[in-house]
């Protein structure tokens, strides 16, 4: 539970936002709904304080930073239209969801020590593991078979002529040959 100092604490902060000034003005006797979207923000902040523990490398993921930009710029994007016929519960989502939309970045590292040592976990990342490096693999094929059948034309712009070779049939070992071909090339070249 939000403490009545806390979620004032809350709505002021949030007023600073023309979007939840908007949402004042057609509130007219519904104050729960601001008070709400305040315990909402008061209820979030620290969590997302802690995303950038987890996540070092991520932009800052809390209210001062991320979710203060999220609504400034859901204010920027609606037309003056749509602003005007938004329902107050309409947005009273839409502010709910700028304000939530990353807490489930908020993993503490006992939450992932739990996580990563399941069963169904460890399955479920090496499959997604396997998808992605077939994915990537599948792609690095695409390229260089474009590299293989580049052939100017006139213009001088290059043209890809249809490849007897199906991308796939190609091993892994032939690849990395190919890869090889094409450094030994540019080496040779370059000396």
């Amino acid at each position: 539970m939000i403490s009545t100092s806390e979620r004032d604490k809350w709505l002021r902060i949030l007023e600073k936002h023309r979007i939840v000034n908007l949402m004042r003005q057609k509130s007219k006797r519904e104050d729960f709904l601001l008070n709400s979207l305040a315990s909402v923000a008061a209820w979030t902040a620290p969590l997302l304080d802690r995303v950038s523990d987890f996540f070092p490398l991520y932009t800052p993921h809390n209210y001062s930073l991320h979710v203060s930009t999220a609504l400034d710029t859901l204010d920027w994007i609606m037309s003056e239209n749509l602003k005007n016929k938004i329902e107050i519960h309409e947005l009273f989502c839409l502010l709910a969801a700028c304000l939530t939309h990353d807490v489930g970045m908020a993993v503490s590292q006992k939450e992932v020590q739990k996580m990563s040592s399941d069963v169904h976990f460890q399955d479920y990342k090496a499959s997604v593991e396997d998808e992605m490096q077939k994915q990537i693999d599948e792609n690095n094929l695409k390229r260089l078979w474009m590299i293989d059948n580049k052939t100017p034309d006139t213009s001088g712009r290059p043209t890809y002529e249809q490849n007897s070779l199906d991308p796939q049939e190609t091993t892994p070992a032939s690849t990395e040959q190919k890869i090889q071909d094409k450094t030994d090339n540019v080496s040779s070249s370059s000396s």
